[in-house]
């Protein structure tokens, strides 16, 4: 269920890398300066659903402890999160948000680039011009490094979710693997989307001082399939036990299209699959 996956963040201790008290631990769910990627190696598996409504319900916990509001960074060339928010995708504010300098993101940039929607969260629309920004921004030796520290300095000071494009060979998607504070990681219990979803691993590694606090999501799951179990257990035994499950519903496939702008877990609050 998408609320058990969020319910973990209420359970786990993070080291909020963005806090003055670097130090200290704190909950997740009070911490408003956080990097959150959604990522997996393969597509249609629920990555985009899970980042809104990750959103959503951090976003509305957010306002009821007077924290700031959260802001989802579609950086999926695709733009399903901005379509699925109702907001026409293009323009180019990752253009503007990533030019200059690495030191030269200046501060509020985010906030100026972001746009509200209807829930408790913003989202920095995404656009098919994404693809092209890399071979004119990141082109330069060690682009992965350069695009993860564009994207912390970016992010400083907010909690972001990151929404980003299922494929490894891009300098963004690499990046926001490597600046993640925590990484959730959705898969469809089948073998080869199974496989591909614990690729991220492989990128985390490329990264020698990332060392993010890993969530795992099964989604689509048919219980009575013994696949499903087989799937699960193998990945138990890679050392990453599933932290929460989404059965196969189709309420989750319908909400960015009759949802009106709203995330999953708006769009069906009642829903208990949800």
């Amino acid at each position: 269920m998408m609320r058990g996956l969020t319910s973990l963040f209420y359970n786990y201790d993070f080291v909020n890398t963005k806090s003055e008290m670097q130090s200290q631990k704190v909950n997740v769910g009070y911490a408003d300066r956080m990097i959150v990627t959604v990522s997996s190696g393969k597509g249609g598996v629920g990555k985009t659903t899970t980042a809104l409504a990750l959103a959503a319900i951090l976003g509305a916990d957010q306002q009821r402890h007077g924290l700031g509001m959260p802001v989802v960074l579609d950086l999926d060339p695709r733009s399903d999160a901005t379509r699925g928010m109702g907001i026409k995708p293009g323009g180019n504010r990752y253009e503007t948000l990533f030019a200059g300098a690495p030191s030269s993101v200046a501060e509020g940039s985010l906030l100026r680039a972001e746009v509200n929607t209807d829930e408790s969260f913003a989202i920095v629309p995404g656009s098919p011009e994404t693809a092209f920004l890399e071979s004119r921004q990141f082109s330069v030796a060690g682009a992965d490094d350069v695009a993860r520290r564009r994207l912390r300095d970016l992010c400083a000071g907010r909690l972001v979710i990151i929404d980003t494009a299922p494929v490894f060979d891009r300098a963004l998607t690499r990046g926001a693997i490597g600046a993640a504070d925590v990484l959730v990681i959705p898969f469809i219990p089948e073998p080869f989307a199974a496989d591909g979803a614990l690729d991220v691993l492989d990128v985390v590694r490329t990264f020698p001082d990332a060392d993010p606090t890993v969530m795992t999501l099964a989604t689509m799951v048919e219980a009575r399939r013994t696949l499903t179990g087989t799937v699960l257990e193998d990945i138990a035994k890679r050392g990453y036990p599933v932290d929460a499950t989404v059965p196969n519903a189709v309420a989750a496939a319908e909400a960015p299209w009759q949802g009106n702008g709203r995330s999953l877990c708006t769009q069906e609050p009642r829903d208990p699959r949800v």
